[in-house]
């Protein structure tokens, strides 16, 4: 409660790394300072400058859905379910995280893949799965629901959910042409305050960059999440998957930094670079995020990157909570 406490209290990172720290350590001594340890550790962590993410080995990705995806959106066609873990009923599911808890120390999952014409994963049938594996396992769950009703977000809260992956757009045309939906930025932004108003899990929206060239769409998902309590945003960048050639919306990626420097100012979450992000803006673009402060996680860096800026690496995936983070060092 002490460490939430000044969590809540800080306005910057140096504050945070010159003074709380400093003041924890000073204070809580005798009896109070072996149950503050683990706090100070988070806080620690918390105050990093900069977190790389390997979102493999102690956390995986399963598709409940298998290969199969009805919207088969212009950007993907299905490419990255074929990355993931395939658990397309209720049992395999049970099976496969047994096995991934068991053989290979698992202590996170993300529950994906693809989704309905509507725009959402068919994830109830799997909602008494997941709170049993929970429940048996301890795990740290994440699910990527795509739109969610009140009703769905009640009932991923009752399922014991930890971490909603949100994809939140404002842009029609990559909601209309590109998902191919019959849908509206309002429905977005509906569906997300559907899930702040019925969840207690931690909400991570996911803001898609480089898909289209409606940057003013961009920037006005930014101001609107600047307006909500997120401990993190996570930015996604379009990576062509079937052809290297293609190159929808990668002229636009000059432009990313300077999205990033606006998000830096407007938002007061942690700021991420996420797993969707394409060879040619890693080698460019990566250094500069870093030197600028622009994020403070960032998915698989080059190797040079982490030696270079001597960074600690954690193994899950960028949205998990920071309270989480130590499962995974």
């Amino acid at each position: 409660m002490v460490a939430h406490t000044v969590i809540d209290r800080i306005i910057t990172r140096e504050y945070l790394v010159h003074s709380t720290i400093y003041r924890l350590k000073r204070y809580c001594t005798g009896v109070e300072r072996p149950i503050l340890e683990r706090s100070w550790k988070l806080l620690e962590w918390w105050a990093m400058e900069i977190l790389a993410f390997n979102p493999h080995g102690l956390f995986r990705s399963i598709s409940i859905t298998g290969s199969k995806c009805w919207l088969n959106c212009l950007y993907c066609r299905g490419y990255y379910l074929g990355l993931m873990e395939h658990a397309p009923t209720p049992w395999r599911f049970r099976i496969l995280v047994r096995t991934l808890v068991k053989r290979y120390g698992v202590r996170g999952i993300l529950v994906s893949g693809g989704f309905t014409r509507e725009g959402y994963l068919p994830v109830k049938p799997f909602l008494n799965a997941i709170r049993e594996v929970k429940r048996d396992y301890k795990l740290i769950v994440s699910v990527h629901p795509g739109l969610v009703s009140r009703e769905l977000a009640l009932e991923l809260d009752r399922a014991g959910v930890d971490i909603i992956d949100y994809e939140f757009s404002l842009d029609t045309e990559f909601i209309r042409v590109l998902k191919g939906l019959d849908r509206k930025p309002s429905d977005y932004i509906e569906s997300l305050e559907a899930l702040e108003k019925h969840g207690s899990y931690h909400i991570v929206p996911h803001i898609p960059l480089g898909f289209t060239c409606n940057i003013d769409s961009v920037y006005k998902a930014i101001d609107y999440l600047s307006t909500h309590c997120f401990e993190t945003t996570v930015f996604i960048i379009y990576t062509p998957v079937k052809s290297k050639k293609d190159s929808i919306g990668v002229k636009c990626l000059s432009k990313i930094p300077s999205i990033l420097e606006y998000a830096r100012k407007k938002l007061k979450t942690n700021i991420a670079l996420g797993c969707m992000r394409p060879p040619v803006f890693r080698r460019l673009y990566d250094r500069i995020a870093i030197e600028k402060k622009l994020v403070d996680r960032i998915v698989n860096p080059y190797r040079e990157i982490i030696m270079k800026y001597k960074l600690e690496t954690v193994n899950a995936c960028c949205s998990i909570p920071t309270k989480y983070i130590e499962l995974f060092m």
